[in-house]
């Protein structure tokens, strides 16, 4: 377990960080809860010696037992907490001069380096000791699903698409039979730079939304929680490659298929992963059989379109199988593969509106509504689907559409 200790004593609570004051005659400046190293700037200086204008420098410093340290000509750096008093010795103005008297004390209580243990000396007065245990993040854990081979993705509308589905990751705690960590924990994932081989911070703490490259993750202790400490997993590789289909599948004639350098045998005429500008060939068993013709058309994604009359049971059946997205289509072509006809007057349209889903727009009708000749267009923009509300002139009850829209399985 790790050892977070928070103590209390009458004269005022001790964080977990250094208390640093600057004395400088009457002016008294206490800077509590700071990281070590810390650094002056020119605004804490002004602070501290009032009436600084310009040309600031550090002239001297001594004590502090080599913990105060010159940084640059204008500021300096308390690199950790020491007993006793330093001295900065500061010119400015030209000609004027002033001591910086600067103490760091170190904390009542300290923790050794692996935060099990706690010490400090008794003050001759009565405490209280407020302590924390929270655990370790980097003892007995352990990430889950972290992919060891490569992992395929592609292009998709606005974002690389995991051909084989985004793989379920999550750091499990084995002292807590392996449940896995979610609460008082955060996550990001860290990118290595192809030029510096070097892993570096990025703001994806998706995998899905991870681009081709290398990653790991970085699992962190959030503020305040019940876990302390940073973990990150192995790396692994995300790839861009995409499927080649041969049409006609088979063919006792054709001697061999090859990825680059590597012979593939296609399943029922797939061949899947292949990297952008990898070099494919196809061979014939020749001479006696050669190759007319070989064209490479990209693929596109299709859909299935089905609308279904929601008054009636009866399936009227698909739209199309073969739609390709964004698909235009009007009202009345709608309703007439619904059997909802709107040839006769009592039946015209008067109204269109859309009573659920958002994978649909309704575009800018044309005609007189009620009137023969009205007509509604309609944009189909995605997956899923949607109701339409069909009001017709002479007829109390409105139409009920529904569209349902569905990627066909072999995309």
């Amino acid at each position: 377990m790790t050892l977070v200790a928070l103590f209390a004593m009458t004269a005022g609570a001790w964080a977990d960080g250094a208390t640093i004051t600057l004395t400088s005659g009457q002016t008294v400046k206490t800077y509590e809860d700071v990281t070590l190293p810390w650094s002056t700037t020119a605004e804490i200086l002004k602070e501290v010696v009032t009436d600084i204008n310009f040309n600031i420098n550090i002239n001297a410093i001594s004590g502090g037992d080599g913990k105060v340290v010159k940084y640059g000509n204008e500021n300096f750096t308390v690199t950790g907490t020491f007993s006793g008093d330093a001295t900065v010795t500061v010119t400015y103005n030209m000609g004027s001069s002033a001591t910086i008297t600067v103490t760091a004390p170190a904390p009542l209580i300290a923790l050794n380096d692996t935060k099990t243990e706690a010490t400090m000396e008794m003050p001759g007065a009565d405490v209280t000791v407020d302590y924390e245990l929270v655990r370790d993040l980097t003892v007995q854990t352990q990430f889950y699903g972290v992919p060891t081979e490569t992992v395929f993705v592609k292009k998709g509308d606005d974002k690389f698409m995991f051909a084989d589905g985004v793989p379920t990751v999550a750091l499990l705690d084995l002292l807590n039979q392996n449940a896995p960590i979610y609460d008082g924990v955060s996550y990001y994932f860290e990118k290595k730079n192809a030029d510096t081989g070097e892993f570096e911070a990025t703001t994806v703490n998706l995998l899905e939304d991870a681009q081709p490259g290398t990653w790991r993750i970085v699992t962190y202790a959030v503020a305040d929680g019940p876990y302390d400490g940073t973990v990150r997993s192995d790396e692994f590789t995300l790839a861009e490659a995409y499927d080649l289909t041969l049409r006609p599948a088979t063919n006792a004639n054709l001697k061999s298929v090859t990825v680059g350098d590597e012979a593939v045998t296609p399943t029922d005429g797939k061949i899947k992963n292949i990297e952008p500008a990898k070099k494919v060939k196809i061979t014939t068993t020749g001479p006696d059989y050669i190759i007319r013709k070989a064209t490479v058309k990209k693929k596109v994604k299709t859909y299935t379109i089905t609308p279904r009359n929601q008054r009636v049971s009866y399936d009227y059946g698909n739209l199309t199988n073969e739609a390709t997205l964004p698909y235009n289509i009007t009202t009345s072509e709608l309703m007439k593969k619904v059997g909802l006809s709107s040839v006769n007057n009592s039946y015209n349209i008067q109204s269109v509106s859309l009573t659920s889903g958002s994978n649909v727009t309704l575009g800018t009708p044309t005609g007189t509504p009620g009137e023969r000749g009205y007509e509604v267009p309609l944009t189909i923009t995605g997956e899923g689907e949607f109701v339409l509300t069909i009001g017709r002139t002479n007829n109390n009850n409105d139409a009920l559409i529904k569209v349902i829209v569905s990627a066909n399985s072999d995309n």
